[in-house]
């Protein structure tokens, strides 16, 4: 059995070594159009590669298809998989993290599998194009004019268009459009949004509060305690970030973020103050002069919680992950086998599935390529 896999990053790899441990008389074929394997993962948890999450609750999660694929291997059986292939992890508060806190590390360790296995790797190629032969096999045509046939399935683990930089650009897309694919619309998730309201004067300013989402009918939508970074024309921070999702995923109309900076305790005595004196000197205490004048300018009736409109999100440069991917109006939910095409399967963030910060999106890579691996198998 001869088994293509288009592109190198972690659904992709983990899928390859998965088929491998299985059934070693399988010849796996990983085909990266970037000159290393697995280049995302390297800022993964800021270096240290946050792996996963022991709180998998379904809202953390795009949709109902994302969070079945992901309980059909949760993290701890994720766990179990990474131990027989001798990688460690640990339980930080909740994150599952490789027990060396190193993205290198853990990338090494996955390389170190790729090569006992006998997986063919082929880095610095782009496909450029497919199609089946008269004996219903693939054949890959590559933009450096290399052409690799007879393929019993093909796999797409490329990924979507967030991080470009890092090989995420959304060029398998179009390619599989040619094919008749449903393609939902893509969008930039995980990543700072633009404020009608501006931010400018407290650029690089961070605050320690708690981030609410509203939609236009003033319903609480999610709330997350964080830390929220203050950019020249908006919002960062792992809480926006999440946010910024949730707006996408759910489609909210005009959305507001309001920040509560203040606990309940503290937001009572002020409040008390404030009715007592009239005098909003007592936030000189709670801020420095940056924060405090901004707050004199712009919410002196109201200084207890800060109030954005949501005007954009970041580009895809900015984001971690992609909104939307190939439609599971064309991918049966059970197998993530292709509807269109026989033995084609898709895996990871090419599919319309997301989550939120957290090691979500690693869980779901890792999920849908165990679910391709044992549907493959089944073939045998």
């Amino acid at each position: 059995m001869k088994v293509a896999i288009i592109g190198g990053g972690y659904s992709g790899v983990i899928l390859s070594i998965l088929l491998k441990k299985q059934n070693n008389d399988i010849d796996v074929y990983i085909f990266e159009k970037e000159n290393k394997l697995m280049k995302k993962i390297y800022a993964t948890g800021n270096g240290r590669c946050n792996l996963g999450n022991f709180n998998d609750n379904l809202k953390f999660f795009n949709s109902i298809e994302a969070y079945r694929i992901y309980k059909n291997c949760d993290i701890n059986k994720q766990i179990h998989i990474l131990k027989e292939l001798n990688i460690a992890t640990r339980n930080i508060q909740g994150y599952v993290y490789p027990f060396s806190l190193s993205a290198k590390n853990y990338i090494e360790n996955l390389e170190f599998w790729v090569k006992k296995l006998n997986i063919k790797v082929y880095l610095n190629h782009k496909l450029k194009s497919y199609n089946q032969n008269v004996l219903k096999k693939y054949n890959l045509i590559f933009e450096n004019y290399l052409n690799i046939d007879d393929f019993d399935f093909l796999i797409f683990t490329s990924g979507g268009k967030s991080t470009p930089n890092l090989g995420s650009d959304g060029n398998l897309f179009n390619i599989l459009k040619e094919h008749f694919y449903t393609i939902s619309n893509l969008q930039p998730g995980l990543c700072p949004i633009k404020t009608l309201e501006s931010t400018k004067e407290l650029k690089n300013e961070r605050i320690k509060c708690k981030a609410c989402l509203y939609d236009n009918s003033s319903n609480l939508i999610y709330s997350e305690d964080g830390e929220v970074i203050f950019k020249e024309d908006g919002l960062s921070g792992i809480c926006i970030f999440n946010i910024e999702s949730i707006i996408k995923n759910k489609n909210i109309q005009s959305p507001k973020i309001i920040l509560k900076v203040f606990d309940e305790e503290n937001e009572k005595m002020i409040k008390n103050y404030y009715t007592k004196y009239k005098n909003i000197e007592v936030l000189h205490g709670f801020f420095d002069s940056r924060m405090f004048n901004y707050i004199i300018k712009y919410y002196k009736n109201n200084f207890y919680q800060f109030e954005f409109s949501y005007a954009e999100s970041y580009s895809f440069s900015d984001s971690q992950v992609t909104i939307g991917g190939v439609s599971f109006l064309n991918i049966n939910k059970d197998t993530l086998e292709s509807k269109i095409e026989k033995n084609v399967y898709f895996a990871g963030e090419i599919l319309d599935i997301n989550g939120l910060c957290g090691g979500y999106n690693l869980m779901l890579c890792f999920s849908s390529s165990y679910i391709v691996c044992n549907n493959i198998l089944k073939h045998l």
